[in-house]
């Protein structure tokens, strides 16, 4: 199938999600959260290692669950950002002013109505996705390391340019995350700067993601609908204006990784 063709698959699976009714439950718990920088990563990890999705009070209550009496909090830095003009360009840019510190929690340091569930990992190992994860190796435009990643499986450091990956993931979950990172890597020239651009970055890069694995022959269905439509909040359209940038990345990395399979002995 053509890259195209794997859009046009990624867009009905994820309409499906979207017009689903249990998808109107699933965003409005999954669209909340998000990744987390590299710094709030590791205080989360050195505070709760154990953590895997974190929010505030408010948050929690807003989908009807409360926090735990006794419970102790995840303290993690919010930037201040604001808008400046660029004195070569007069556009206007985010700017990070300076940080301030404020307390999430743990869902298991919560109680209350369950939490609805789509996006799935990946289970096991296949041959598609050893074979796929040996080339991503060789096609990364960046180093790749194996850390401590806190709740995150992986996270792309557009400063020092380079891949982290948890190191407790293993089997096609971790060539899913590994793909997803690089796909970053290839769009991402600096840090996003507010949380239209992160929901961007994110929808091209499961979007692309899951191309890729599918032109590979692995399936990540099971885990990018959701994931995809979980940053679309819901809306389709946001899918569909990214359509180019999605299959104009998924693109570079499928040309990168038949490069590395020329050049290797991976058949």
């Amino acid at each position: 199938m053509t890259v195209k063709e794997l859009y046009e698959n990624l867009k009905a699976g994820v309409n499906d999600l979207i017009t689903s009714g249990k998808f109107h439950e699933y965003l409005k718990f999954q669209a909340r959260f998000h990744r987390y920088s590299f710094s709030n990563s590791m205080l989360i990890f050195m505070q709760k290692p154990d953590a895997t999705r974190v929010a505030g009070i408010k948050t929690w209550n807003s989908m009807g669950r409360r926090v735990k009496k006794g419970e102790k909090g995840i303290r993690i830095f919010a930037p201040l950002a604001v808008k400046v003009v660029n004195d070569d360009t007069g556009d206007e840019e985010w700017k990070i002013k300076g940080f301030k510190v404020v307390t999430v929690f743990d869902v298991a340091q919560t109680e209350g109505k369950p939490l609805p569930e789509l996006a799935r990992d990946l289970e096991g190992a296949t041959v598609q996705g050893d074979r796929l994860y040996s080339l991503l190796k060789m096609a990364s435009p960046v180093p790749i390391k194996f850390g401590q990643t806190g709740p995150a499986k992986g996270y792309y450091h557009p400063v020092k340019r380079e891949i982290v990956l948890d190191a407790g993931q293993a089997g096609d979950d971790l060539t899913s995350t590994l793909l997803h990172e690089i796909i970053h890597a290839i769009v991402e020239k600096e840090p996003p700067k507010d949380e239209a651009d992160r929901e961007r970055a994110e929808i091209i890069a499961e979007g692309a993601t899951y191309v890729v694995a599918k032109y590979f022959d692995l399936d990540t269905s099971c885990f990018s609908f959701g994931y995809v439509s979980a940053w679309a909040k819901g809306d389709n359209e946001k899918l569909i204006k990214l359509g180019n940038d999605i299959q104009k990345a998924a693109a570079e990395l499928i040309s990168r990784v038949e490069d590395a399979q020329k050049k290797s002995k991976v058949a």
